[in-house]
């Protein structure tokens, strides 16, 4: 039991990430990049990042690794149908994430912030206790 604690007290001061990344998706090409870097503490930084790809009229790929207070994580990854110009959503269970391309731009949203609650049973996020989604805008790397 000794030995337990000295690791979960190594563990939670350590500074690592809180949460699970999710997977990246198989793309069939280079995906965009987006990018926003912000502060976690008072002086430290992070940065979040955005991949989408496979982008047609109808869907999109994406993935997501937030970095939040303390470096609590929020990572999702999925496919998004598109529900207006430009505009996509992922929905499930009670999760709609709206993601939106624009003039260099995306924003992610967290639309009646149900995203970033961990549903086991639909398997929709992978945030920290303190991980969350919110709406996210983020730019367009090039690379």
């Amino acid at each position: 039991m000794k030995y337990i604690v000295i690791i979960a007290v190594l563990f939670l001061s350590s500074g690592v990430a809180f949460g699970d990344e999710a997977a990246i998706p198989s793309f069939s090409k280079k995906p965009m990049k987006f990018k926003v870097e912000h502060k976690v503490s008072n002086s430290e930084k992070a940065v979040d990042e955005l991949l989408l790809g496979d982008i047609t009229e109808s869907n999109l790929t994406f993935w997501f690794l937030f970095i939040r207070t303390n470096y609590h994580i929020c990572s999702m990854s999925g496919s998004a149908k598109s529900i207006a110009k430009n505009t996509y959503q992922y929905s499930v269970g009670d999760c709609n994430l709206r993601i939106t391309i624009e003039s260099g731009q995306a924003t992610v949203d967290d639309v009646g912030g149900k995203c970033s609650h961990s549903d086991q049973d639909n398997n929709i996020t992978s945030c920290g206790s303190r991980g969350y989604i919110g709406k996210t805008i983020l730019s367009l790397v090039n690379e």
